[in-house]
Parts: structure tokens; sequence; C-alpha cells
């Protein structure tokens, strides 16, 4: 049986540059999953809010569950349902510009 293999965190570290930068002269708000590691490449020090929301997907957690495609569907519903709400509080905010990452989640299910 293969080892799985942390997952490659440039995206994260790419992040943080961006905020990081920005900060000093922009507003900058995050908006994230509550599953994600906050503490790597942190950019809770240079954000003007962080906004966390409640995740746990169990295929992501549990090995097994990602051969499960029920328990895989149930989690890009849930999914599907928590970025819509993220994106209408994001709308709601009046931003000038949007940058978005896409979640460790949405490529790991759709690749």
């Amino acid at each position: 049986m293969p080892i799985p293999q942390p997952p490659i965190r440039g995206a994260k570290r790419a992040l943080q540059e961006f905020v990081k930068r920005l900060t000093p002269r922009h507003q900058v708000d995050v908006f994230t999953l509550g599953s994600a590691n906050h503490d790597f490449a942190d950019v809770r020090p240079f954000a003007t809010h962080h906004h966390i929301y409640p995740s746990n997907p169990a295929s992501y957690l549990n090995p097994l569950g990602r051969l499960n495609q029920l328990v895989r569907l149930a989690d890009l519903r849930r999914l599907r349902k928590l970025t819509r709400r993220i994106s209408q509080d994001i709308a709601q905010g009046g931003y000038d510009v949007v940058f978005v990452h896409p979640c460790q989640f949405e490529k790991r299910h759709l690749c």
C-alpha cells in the first residue's frame, strides 16, 4: 500500500507573500476553511480580518473514505454549499478586488 504524501504547500506560501506585501497599503480580508492548517505560512498577523468557516470533510480525514464514492459525494455537496456561503459573504463585503485560490479539497476531489 503506498504511503500518502503530504500536500504540496506552495499555494499557501504564495498567499502569505501576497497578503504580507499588500497589507501595508491595503485592507486584506482572508476567508478560509476551519480544516486548513492556519499555523503553516500564517496570514493572520497580516490580514485585517480572518474569516474561518467550519469544515470537516470525512473523505479527507479518513483515507478509506476517499474510496467510498458516497462519502466523497457528500463531502463535495457540503463543500459546494459552504463555498456558496463564503461567496455570498465576500459579495456583501463590497470589495474592489477578490483574489481566489482553489482549496485543497476541490483540487483533490476533482482530479
